[in-house]
């Protein structure tokens, strides 16, 4: 699992896929910044002391907002996010891409 501020992690061997820490892309074409400010003050708190949730990034990329969050797994990213964001966002938003994470380096 990922711990803020933890050294180089090194490489996940095949053994370690079921505790890998996963990446979480959402993107949300058409919303402006301001309304992602408004559900992201409204979810603060609960994001803060939600399970398995380790870092979010906020980013527009190519006039698209774009969310980045890491999580221990995806299942509690999915869980928190269900019940948290999802009925706040637009009808139509697509479903948020996962990536596995492999390796991650911090600082010491």
């Amino acid at each position: 699992m990922l711990k803020p501020g933890a050294p180089c992690s090194g490489y996940a061997t095949e053994q370690d896929r079921s505790e890998m820490s996963v990446l979480k892309r959402h993107r949300v074409p058409g919303m402006p910044k301001e309304a992602y400010d408004q559900v992201a003050d409204s979810v603060a708190d609960s994001l803060a002391s939600a399970p398995g949730f380790v870092a979010h990034h906020a980013v527009v990329d190519d006039g698209v907002l774009t969310v980045f969050e890491i999580w221990d797994s995806s299942a509690e990213h999915d869980k928190w996010f269900a019940e948290n964001v999802k009925p706040q966002l637009p009808e139509g938003t697509p479903d948020p891409e996962t990536f596995e994470i492999i390796r991650t380096m911090t600082p010491r």
